[in-house]
């Protein structure tokens, strides 16, 4: 979300008395705004199969996180599994055509799940249920696509739901990929405005995606990308991970003239990512 948008809502909150923390929520967590022009169809795209990972929450509540998945024709190396921004959905991806851009440029299988609320995904929005999802993505992918790499890949916030998962699941995977990804959300919140401090400990101890203190665990090869000209989570915020990360396993590559939702038109992104842990 751009800043001055997100101060206008602060601004908005102030005069009319609304709940911080629904605000909060609105802000990391648009799955109603995504999902009402992106409709996640009952059958996937051709070509594509699809399954479920059904849990209890941290409440106790079912959740049922909603997954597409793509079995390469060819005997390939590496299967990705990928966690979208914030502001996306499967259907949003398809339409995009990022999906087929993976299909196309990188030579690998790959699971792509959809959060909790988003799509056709079940449940409440907070770190515990996406991060749950993410990793039993991780455990599906490793034990139906066997004899390859897993590589897991997120993007925005969705790069810290891939570093929490990464960390819980490192003893499945080969590397990790991370575009545009942030030290953790609270940072990045009161780095736009200073109101986001009086957000509750508990709200945010729920839904902070705390990159910054899982990196240092964290051994196994990372590819980190971010444009220079980020605004949404700027270049600083990359920089402070990717040093957090032990014995140089970090590379950083810092993309020129490009922002946070022009990033993947970088053909060396592409490049970089097709030639990972091959």
């Amino acid at each position: 979300m751009k800043k001055t948008l997100l101060l206008f809502l602060f601004f908005l909150f102030a005069l009319t008395g609304c709940n911080l923390v629904k605000l909060a929520e609105s802000s990391l967590y648009p799955f109603a705004k995504v999902n009402k022009k992106y409709q996640v169809p009952d059958v996937p795209p051709e070509h594509y199969g699809q399954t479920t990972f059904q849990f209890s929450g941290e409440d106790g509540s079912p959740v049922s996180v909603h997954a597409w998945y793509y079995q390469h024709p060819n005997n390939v190396r590496r299967t990705l599994v990928y966690f979208h921004g914030n502001g996306e959905n499967l259907k949003s991806l398809s339409d995009g055509n990022f999906l087929k851009a993976m299909e196309v440029r990188l030579n690998a299988n790959f699971v792509v799940i959809d959060y909790p609320s988003y799509g056709r995904s079940v449940g409440t929005t907070n770190e515990y249920n996406f991060v749950t999802g993410a990793s039993m993505a991780i455990e599906w992918a490793a034990r139906n696509f066997p004899t390859t790499k897993i590589i897991v890949w997120g993007r925005s916030m969705g790069a810290g739901v891939a570093t929490l998962a990464a960390g819980r699941m490192q003893h499945m995977i080969s590397g990790l990929i991370l575009t545009s990804p942030w030290t953790n959300f609270y940072e990045v919140a009161v780095f736009k405005t200073s109101m986001a401090k009086d957000l509750p400990k508990e709200w945010i101890a729920k839904n902070n995606y705390n990159s910054a203190a899982v990196a240092p665990s964290i051994r196994v090869p990372i590819l980190i990308h971010h444009g220079l000209k980020d605004k949404i989570i700027p270049i600083k915020f990359g920089r402070t991970l990717s040093a957090l990360f032990p014995n140089n396993t970090a590379t950083l590559k810092e993309i020129p003239n490009k922002e946070h939702n022009d990033i993947f038109q970088e053909q060396s992104l592409w490049s970089d990512i097709s030639a990972f842990q091959l």
